[in-house]
């Protein structure tokens, strides 16, 4: 697949993002194309510190996280203040990743203290990036370079640099051009941010609940009205690229033209049109070819010996992702998108 080359790194057209290495993303990582392998794209967000879908009010008892300060504007006499501080009136909680992205700085930062910012590039083609300041000494899990999924632990709540007692200061930043340093990027409402890209599917109460958020935050599925109905072509092409493509490879917007790309990449078998069905015989022969090449998926959301048993029960097979020939064969209930979600679930595994 040949990739857009451009004189410059900028923000993309589309569904991706037109950028050309080197040069240092954030203003602060260095960006090669071995950097781009690795980087996921964002989905779903999720907060950062305590429930990962709301946050307490004002008279929540301790450990409950509430917001005990919001984004202030500067002006000639305020200093301001460029993000929300989440407190839980102790220290020690885990930090997670907002979203899934790239960590472009993680150490020590001035007033910040121990500090983690993470590079999220959007499905419209925006730039964000995450700031999580304050973090407890020593308890920084991840390195510069590294990807990251949402909801992933990456540090402690603690109260490094200028702070007067534990709590996460959080930010929501965009950046005009890729090589913007961070620092001085837009500064946007982080909650407000977190909560418009929160998992659309989190209220299903059946069995498929944390596989489809796992779907959604890993960027594989958008916008599914009913999960449990029968898949099409078109959302299945759309999880395959959520799983291969990385932020600077084109994504068409048009279904079928994503169908194209992927059969051209020899990714997928089938010939039909987006709006039609799949069957578990074309599944199985694209799985095995997403298996031959490099691909990206966060870590099961369910341990194995559950997810094994979900997939007994939802699909027939214990371990359909390592039993292609078996779910080949499955005249069963045709895929579903929750079907599929467990299926690359499977796939992905545990977290060693």
């Amino acid at each position: 697949m040949q990739r857009v080359r451009r004189a410059w790194p900028r923000i993309g057209v589309g569904m991706h993002l037109v950028l050309v290495p080197p040069f240092l993303l954030a203003g602060v990582l260095p960006v090669d194309d071995a950097t781009f392998e690795h980087w996921p794209s964002s989905g779903a967000w999720v907060m950062p510190v305590g429930d990962p879908y709301t946050l307490g009010e004002d008279d929540s008892p301790p450990g409950v996280f509430r917001v005990t300060r919001g984004v202030l504007e500067r002006n000639g006499e305020e200093r301001g203040h460029d993000g929300a501080d989440l407190s839980s009136r102790r220290g020690g909680d885990p930090v997670h990743a907002a979203a899934a992205g790239l960590v472009v700085h993680a150490g020590w930062s001035r007033g910040y203290g121990n500090l983690v910012v993470i590079a999220h590039a959007e499905e419209d083609g925006t730039l964000l990036c995450s700031v999580y300041g304050h973090l407890a000494p020593k308890s920084i899990r991840v390195h510069k370079g590294d990807a990251v999924y949402a909801a992933e632990p990456i540090a402690r709540v603690g109260m490094t640099g200028r702070a007067t007692s534990p709590h996460l200061h959080f930010e929501v930043r965009a950046l005009d051009t890729p090589d913007q340093r961070w620092e001085t990027a837009r500064v946007l409402d982080p909650l407000e941010t977190v909560t418009a890209r929160l998992p659309r599917l989190r209220e299903d109460t059946t069995w498929a609940a944390p596989y489809l958020v796992w779907g959604e935050c890993a960027g594989l599925i958008a916008h599914v009205d009913d999960p449990r109905r029968e898949m099409t072509r078109g959302e299945w092409w759309r999880m395959l690229a959520g799983a291969v493509l990385r932020p600077n490879d084109p994504q068409p917007l048009a279904p079928d033209s994503l169908g194209v790309m992927l059969r051209r990449m020899d990714l997928v078998s089938g010939s039909g049109p987006a709006n039609s069905t799949i069957e578990w015989k074309e599944v199985a022969r694209d799985l095995k070819r997403l298996k031959a090449r490099r691909y990206s998926l966060p870590p099961s959301p369910v341990s194995a010996r559950s997810r094994h048993a979900e997939c007994r029960e939802q699909i027939g097979l214990d371990r359909p992702a390592s039993e292609l020939t078996a779910l080949g064969k499955l005249h069963r209930e045709k895929p579903t998108t929750a079907g599929a979600c467990l299926l690359l679930a499977d796939l992905a595994g545990d977290e060693p």
